[in-house]
């Protein structure tokens, strides 16, 4: 339960439609709450519809996933009320920003910070245009800490990696680093970069699909190319065979 209205958030239950980030719990207090509030049971079901025709929670089609993003950038409006979080404001930028890559092309421009040298070659941020020569199914992760909310878009067979987080605080003179770490390697995953409240990181490497931990510290302005500074985000990811 989670807002003062005695109602879950959409976010949950969007995860609960999805089967995601949902513990057995969970899954049963939401089950038993649907059937005594309509406005929840509601939100279900709007997603349950949108969803009935994946071939999976995390794998939907082309066409189904142009439905999500114009029920959520087109045809339903941004609901001002007390109970959406930023999360959600957050979920629909990153939707819009990575419709070009679900939808097979993007094209994206990103700021090199002046002190970025000392990220390798590999990582650096550029000028680019992005056209896979297959389609591209995204798998999706949920990101909760203490201090930044959002979401881990990730292809391990394109090697490409998208991360947006909202809660993130700039600090003066420092940087947000991503580390991909594998069982016996750490590497650098880039600099977020920050628009508005939105911090995000686009990475295509080699790594990508062998990562099993994403971690975000805090590091000196440009980077390091160790961790010095201490973890805001930790998220262990699946193993390849599942993800």
């Amino acid at each position: 339960m989670s807002d003062n209205n005695g109602h879950w958030r959409e976010e949950e239950l969007i995860d609960y439609v999805l089967r995601e980030n949902v513990n057995q719990h969970q899954d049963q207090r939401i089950r038993r709450h649907l059937q005594t509030c309509s406005r929840c049971r509601h939100i279900v079901e709007y997603w349950q519809a949108i969803c009935e025709e994946t071939e999976g929670p995390l794998e939907p089609k082309e066409k189904i996933k142009r439905r999500i993003y114009r029920s959520l950038v087109i045809d339903r409006p941004i609901r001002r009320r007390a109970w959406v979080r930023p999360l959600m404001l957050t979920s629909i930028i990153g939707i819009v920003m990575l419709s070009g890559f679900l939808f097979g092309r993007m094209t994206a421009t990103y700021p090199v910070s002046h002190s970025q040298q000392v990220i390798p070659a590999a990582f650096q941020k550029q000028n680019m245009s992005f056209a896979p020569t297959q389609p591209t199914a995204y798998n999706v992760l949920s990101v909760h800490e203490s201090e930044a909310d959002g979401y881990v878009w990730m292809n391990r067979h394109s090697n490409d990696f998208y991360l947006f987080l909202n809660g993130l605080k700039p600090v003066e003179g420092k940087d947000y680093q991503v580390w991909l770490v594998t069982d016996d390697k750490r590497q650098v995953g880039g600099v977020l970069q920050f628009n508005g409240e939105l911090a995000h990181v686009y990475v295509h490497h080699k790594m990508v699909g062998k990562a099993k931990t994403l971690i975000v510290s805090l590091e000196p302005q440009g980077g390091s190319q160790i961790q010095t500074g201490p973890k805001t985000v930790h998220l262990d990811l699946p193993d390849t065979s599942e993800f």
